[in-house]
């Protein structure tokens, strides 16, 4: 079909070579060539990283199967059998694939469907939909940025371990390291005077983990974990009053 105007072209070569060029055109919608203002771009310019990435990621991975294809066509995905997947991940460079990706596999995936969202901004419409889990490569990195600089910042007492920002960072969970001169060491937990909204919600002590009451204490070398909707804490005395 390319070679109709080239009788002396036509060989069974150029046939297998036209042919599957059609069959790149059926699959993804572009055509063979698009012509631009300073060159024109070829269907394959378009497939062959595709192709390479593919056998880049076979050769990382030798027990995953690599398949090629757009996760927004439907039948590509039941082609996959997506219905036998136990969890899928939609991260795709557009958000709108991913979201209706996650849409129609959300009732054909076992247990989960997690949503690649990079912009942030539209949370607020995300959240209308039904959508298992989102995670937002932007702010996963916001947040290990956040947590390094508070962490390096060492308070008196202790500093923060680990720091995790709970619904749009409305809520922190922070972990901190008690130092042997933090003022909560030897204290009941009953007698400490804590700011409001803010809940120990464990203690770790020679890698066991201590679900707390008003009778224990905190000793040095624990680490504690604190839930909080307070934001801005850098040190276990930001919790006392």
């Amino acid at each position: 079909v390319l070679f109709t105007d080239f009788k002396h072209l036509e060989t069974s070569i150029s046939d297998v070579y036209s042919f599957g060029i059609i069959l790149f055109e059926l699959i993804t919608g572009r055509l063979a060539i698009l012509r631009g203002p300073v060159r024109n771009n070829h269907i394959l310019d378009w497939v062959n990283p595709l192709i390479e990435r593919g056998e880049e990621l076979a050769d990382q991975l030798k027990k995953a199967d690599i398949v090629n294809g757009s996760g927004s066509n439907h039948e590509f995905l039941r082609e996959e059998r997506i219905e036998q997947f136990d969890a899928m991940l939609a991260s795709m460079h557009m958000d709108e694939e991913n979201i209706i990706m996650s849409l129609y596999a959300r009732d054909k995936i076992r247990y989960k469907v997690v949503t690649d969202v990079s912009h942030i901004e539209v949370n607020g419409v995300i959240k209308n939909l039904d959508l298992d889990s989102i995670i937002s490569p932007k702010s996963i990195t916001a947040e290990t940025i956040v947590q390094f600089v508070r962490a390096t910042a060492n308070g008196m007492g202790s500093n923060i371990e680990t720091l995790y920002q709970l619904l749009d960072g409305e809520v922190e969970a922070l972990e901190f390291y008690i130092q042997p001169n933090a003022p909560v060491v030897g204290i009941p937990l009953m007698d400490l005077k804590l700011r409001p909204n803010i809940l120990i919600a464990g203690i770790v002590r020679k890698g066991k983990l201590i679900i707390p009451g008003g009778q224990d204490v905190i000793d040095p070398g624990d680490s504690v974990i604190v839930v909080t909707t307070n934001t801005g804490y850098t040190d276990i005395n930001d919790i006392l009053q």
